[in-house]
């Protein structure tokens, strides 16, 4: 029922790995596993592996069944690299979470962590997989892979992984939001404090506010949302963070039956603008939809309260890139 922490100072090698129904928590290592690296459980709350710090993992399979697997810590330094050259399949209600470094060991701009699949990324129904950006500087996690398959009620999940919402704790400069889309009136004292975020839309002013501007490429969109302010003068209500980057380039296929989602937060409490939607940007060679999947950048709703209210988040983007279309139906 507990946590193992442990140290691990050097890199080693493996044959395999399980890890199983247990909450480890390891500080970062460099490791080489040659066939199946395994985590497994039956309960996300209390199996779990943990790398929370800077990692390099190589292997040939992945399976996350039923557990959660999380790369890298959420505001760190140094993001984590995974290389599998062959499968990595999360089923059984497992999650594989990434989150992105200010940089990691070689990145290209903008990116903060790389997880590289030789074949097929596949997410079975109630699989998730949830790649977060860092939350001050917005580095976002890259995929390469060959090919990726995202099965009805599974999905890729960013939402509300981008830049970090702000803070208010009674003081006008804890209210301060991340990215480049915030909006530009500082105050916590009223209203005028709550416009929404802008990404691929403006973000709305709501009553007395200014709402964040655009900002990010269209054809090729990286960046994710930004982070709304908070809705309070006082006490502890954050804001928002804004809808998160999901990074996909693929070889091969692309087929979605599930759901992409980086969609922007709900305003906090009273009079709390949303954060606007991230971006969703797919290279493949073949794409194939399905009425049952769906690729969502939306900004969120702002809070409301009578008299005053906040305002909404502008959309995010989403670009996908193929060059056959097999999809079916709208």
């Amino acid at each position: 029922n507990g946590q193992w922490l442990a140290p691990i100072t050097e890199s080693f090698s493996l044959n395999d790995w399980t890890v199983s129904n247990v909450w480890a928590r390891l500080s970062g290592l460099t490791m080489n596993v040659s066939n199946l690296f395994t985590i497994t459980g039956t309960n996300l709350g209390r199996h779990k592996l943990e790398i929370t710090n800077a990692c390099t993992l190589t292997c040939s399979n992945v399976l996350v069944r039923g557990a959660v697997f999380q790369l890298g810590g959420r505001g760190a330094v140094t993001g984590p690299v995974l290389t599998c050259s062959g499968n990595l399949l999360v089923t059984n209600r497992g999650w594989f979470c990434v989150n992105a470094g200010l940089t990691y060991p070689g990145a290209q701009p903008g990116y903060g962590a790389l997880v590289t699949v030789g074949q097929t990324l596949q997410i079975t129904s109630n699989g998730w997989v949830f790649p977060g950006a860092h939350p001050t500087n917005g580095a976002v996690p890259l995929f390469a892979l060959r090919d990726l398959q995202v099965a009805k009620d599974g999905g890729i999940n960013a939402a509300g992984l981008g830049f970090g919402g702000g803070a208010s704790r009674g003081d006008n400069t804890a209210n301060v939001a991340y990215g480049p889309g915030i909006s530009t009136n500082t105050s916590v004292s009223n209203a005028s404090a709550n416009g929404g975020s802008g990404y691929g839309g403006r973000g709305y002013p709501g009553d007395k506010g200014s709402g964040g501007l655009t900002y990010g490429h269209a054809n090729a969109p990286v960046e994710p949302g930004s982070g709304a302010r908070s809705g309070l003068a006082s006490g502890d209500s954050p804001g928002p963070n804004g809808g998160g980057s999901v990074q996909i380039r693929a070889e091969k296929t692309v087929s979605v039956d599930g759901l992409i989602s980086a969609s922007g937060g709900l305003g906090s409490v009273t009079y709390g603008g949303g954060s606007s939607g991230g971006a969703i940007y797919i290279t493949c060679d073949t794409f194939i939809g399905t009425t049952n999947g769906a690729l969502l950048a939306e900004g969120g709703n702002a809070a409301a309260r009578a008299g005053n209210y906040g305002g909404g988040g502008g959309g995010g983007r989403i670009a996908v890139w193929r060059m056959n279309d097999l999809s079916t139906g709208a």
